[in-house]
C-alpha cells in the first residue's frame, strides 16, 4: 500500500509536515527553525480558527512553564511573518486576534498524495466550491 504524504499549498507555499519542510514557489526550502516549524504547522493545519495562545504553547512547547513561553510564541509568529513576507500591518498569512490568539488567515488546501503518485482525496480548506487544484508553480510534484 502506497505511503501518504501530507502537505499542504497556500499562496505560494508548500508545508509538508512529515517531512519538516517548508518550499517556496521555486521549490527551494524556506529556513525555519524547529518550533517556529511546529508553530506554523498548528496555525496551518487549523486555518480560519482562532488557535488561543494557549493552545498553541501547549502544542509548540508541550512540557514547558507557560508563562515563559509566551514571548517565544509572539517572537516566533514575528519570525514567521518574516519568513512568508507577512508583517504585524497588513496580517495576510497570521491574523493576531488581540486578547485571544492568532488565526492563519491564507487559503489553504490539503492533500494527502501517494508518494510519487498522482493526487489522492484532495480536500480543500477553502469556501465551498473552490477548486482544489494545484499551483501552477508546483506542477513538477
Amino acid at each position: 500500500m502506497p505511503t501518504t504524504l501530507e502537505y499542504y499549498e497556500f499562496d505560494r507555499f508548500r508545508l509538508e509536515p512529515t517531512e519538516r519542510r517548508l518550499l517556496d514557489e521555486k521549490q527551494e526550502p524556506v529556513k525555519l527553525k524547529p518550533k517556529e516549524f511546529d508553530l506554523l504547522v498548528e496555525l496551518v493545519r487549523h486555518s480560519g480558527q482562532r488557535l488561543s495562545k494557549e493552545k498553541l504553547m501547549e502544542a509548540v512547547w508541550p512540557d514547558a512553564d507557560k508563562a515563559p513561553m509566551e514571548g517565544s510564541l509572539k517572537q516566533g509568529i514575528v519570525f514567521l511573518r518574516k519568513a512568508l513576507g507577512d508583517d504585524s500591518e497588513d496580517q495576510s498569512f497570521i491574523e493576531t486576534v488581540r486578547g485571544h490568539g492568532y488565526r492563519f488567515i491564507k487559503k489553504v488546501r490539503s492533500s494527502g498524495e501517494p508518494a510519487g503518485g498522482a493526487a489522492a482525496g484532495e480536500q480543500s480548506r477553502s469556501a465551498a466550491g473552490a477548486s482544489a487544484r494545484r499551483p501552477t508553480w508546483c506542477s513538477s510534484w
